[in-house]
């Protein structure tokens, strides 16, 4: 028999020790979803039901109540081990793989918080895949969760149209400005920013003229820097140019906004999920993501 992880037999000793899957989910800040499948799993390599369920509350089967006096005992002997340490000479390295522009324009801005809040954690942000080399974390752009991975939706993006100052005058004939339109080329085609973004707006443009014109690069970040340089107008993720619109360097130029099916996501891989390095990681990160009134 395999011998079970050690994720999932944390995952079983908190739920037991709450009787309660969400207690235990926000204990180890982790989806309740995501502690079912790591109980399912010890339940499935054990060949026994741990957990007596019915629609109203958990308990213990036998054979759940003798693991879990065995793993509270081993448990603490592996806290008293850890305590022995000085803490003050721990320093624990976090390697997370990121979308650049994240990275760029939201992550690192608000680096100095997270150092403040966790001064032994050593965070080192990677912004190409490496093969060989496994992250503790991986933010990233998509629509939905990865498989066999414990996901977490951080953020939608949120569109708004803006543009350089000297172009607002031009951008009340928007129509006629569509060769001039910024897109993210994004797996062999664009993203339909444009074409979302005018669904639900009072401007009235042929959609086949923004797919055959404008000017395609490969980033979020590429194309602000486009917009604010007066190259054309964007479609962009509201809380990336919240600077740029702070200072003036790039305006909003009409008051429509929609939400994009996209997003960023953080994918924690089934080993790593339950480590305390990853739960403060994850907690700071929806701290960061919570947009404030004077942002939104």
């Amino acid at each position: 028999m395999s011998f079970p992880s050690l994720n999932s037999l944390r995952a079983f000793y908190i739920v037991g020790k709450h009787l309660s899957f969400n207690k235990a989910a926000q204990h180890l800040n982790v989806t309740s979803s995501a502690i079912s499948k790591q109980v399912k799993r010890l339940e499935d390599l054990l060949g026994t039901p741990l957990f007596l369920r019915d629609q109203q509350n958990i308990n213990l089967t036998p054979k759940g109540v003798m693991l879990y006096h065995q793993l509270d005992s081993a448990f603490q002997i592996i806290d008293n081990a850890v305590e022995s340490f000085n803490h003050s000479n721990i320093n624990t390295k976090l390697n997370i793989l990121c979308a650049p522009t994240y990275a760029n324009r939201w992550l690192i801005p608000k680096l100095l918080s997270f150092q403040q809040k966790n001064p032994r954690l050593h965070l080192t942000i990677h912004s190409h895949a490496e093969s060989e080399f496994i992250y503790d974390a991986e933010i990233r752009f998509g629509t939905k969760e990865k498989s066999r991975f414990e996901s977490q939706l951080l953020c939608k993006e949120r569109f708004i149209a803006v543009c350089a100052p000297d172009l607002m005058q031009r951008s009340q004939h928007l129509a006629d400005e569509t060769s001039n339109f910024l897109h993210i080329a994004y797996q062999g085609g664009r993203l339909s920013i444009w074409e979302k973004w005018l669904e639900h707006s009072d401007i009235q443009i042929d959609l086949k003229n923004i797919k055959q014109s404008g000017i395609e690069l490969y980033t979020l970040d590429q194309v602000i820097t486009a917009a604010k340089a007066s190259m054309g107008f964007a479609v962009v993720d509201q809380r990336m140019i919240l600077q740029e619109l702070k200072d003036g360097s790039l305006l909003q130029f009409h008051p429509h906004h929609t939400e994009s099916d996209y997003g960023y996501w953080l994918d924690v891989h089934p080993e790593k999920v339950g480590l305390s390095k990853l739960i403060d990681l994850t907690k700071w990160l929806k701290e960061i993501n919570i947009v404030k009134p004077h942002e939104s």
